[in-house]
């Protein structure tokens, strides 16, 4: 099916640009909030689409979701770069499993979009590995993750934007190209309204005097590979039930473990990951699950 491929693309997209951030904000960025507002202001590049979609402002229906959609996506951005600080990339990644979750019950409660007993409990198991996935096996003791609460406010944000964007691209009759540049021109102004904050100024100036052009060239190239991925999700939330769409998140943690397991063998990038025996075994135990989890829903 069309939306699969669409969907597949839009994790390997956001895989790759996931592993490349977690890199930058662990090694090169002390604020990832401020990394995040950069991000957010590279989107109004948006705008050289323009001439090529069929451009619409929109109507009074549209417009109070397209706002509420960017709202959504713009807090979305800001406890998963913290996370990201502070816990493995692997982890975050399966901790994505939460979005089609929240997504059914917000599809379920003001789309009207129901699922089957069959895709119910295969939520129930992408719940399970996330839960797992919050666990760290050190020496003597197991620790519950502090970062799986941001990731759980993080989904729940991701998850909302995909909901509206699929009321808008669904039942609202506007162009899922319209959506991405309106939600990203929205955004972009919401960042500029922060830097009216005389801490947010502070902090970008004192994070912008480390930054060169390598930097920046590494900041633009991931800022590409997110919105590839969400230009491709836009189109896939179109195309199917979002909670469906969403439910594809498995293959993004695959797609990571496996960028970072050829990273770590044959690169010297820190990406501060536990790869002891018991850790790695709990993280494909979590993996195993959640494809358990995709097959069931998909079968």
């Amino acid at each position: 099916m069309l939306w699969i491929l669409v969907a597949l693309s839009s994790h390997l997209s956001w895989a790759f640009g996931n592993v490349g951030e977690k890199y930058i904000i662990s090694n090169k960025i002390k604020n990832p909030y401020v990394y995040q507002l950069w991000s957010i202001l590279l989107g109004i590049t948006c705008l050289i689409l323009i001439p090529f979609i069929s451009f619409e402002i929109p109507n009074i229906h549209q417009l109070p979701i397209v706002i509420l959609a960017s709202v959504f996506y713009f807090c979305s951005g800001f406890p998963y770069v913290k996370a990201m600080q502070e816990e493995e990339v692997t982890r975050i990644n399966i901790w994505w499993f939460l979005i089609p979750v929240f997504s059914l019950v917000m599809s379920w409660m003001i789309l009207g979009e129901f699922l089957n007993g069959q895709q119910i409990i295969a939520f129930l198991i992408l719940i399970t590995a996330s839960i797992l996935a919050s666990l760290r096996i050190g020496l003597s003791k197991i620790k519950f993750s502090k970062a799986f609460w941001l990731m759980v406010l993080s989904c729940l944000f991701f998850a909302a934007q995909a909901t509206a964007n699929r009321y808008l691209t669904a039942f609202a009759g506007m162009n899922y190209l319209n959506v991405f540049v309106w939600t990203n021109i929205l955004m972009f102004v919401f960042a500029v309204m922060l830097f009216g904050i005389k801490k947010v100024r502070k902090s970008s100036a004192e994070e912008s005097k480390t930054v060169d052009w390598k930097l920046f060239a590494g900041i633009f190239a991931l800022y590409l590979l997110n919105h590839l991925g969400n230009l491709f999700n836009l189109l896939a939330v179109s195309l199917a039930p979002t909670a469906l769409v969403f439910a594809m998140e498995g293959f993004q943690a695959i797609f990571v473990f496996i960028i970072v397991v050829i990273l770590s063998l044959f690169t010297a990038a820190s990406l501060k990951e536990e790869l002891d025996l018991k850790n790695v075994l709990l993280k494909v135990l979590t993996l195993i699950l959640g494809v358990v989890g995709i097959l069931v829903l998909n079968l």
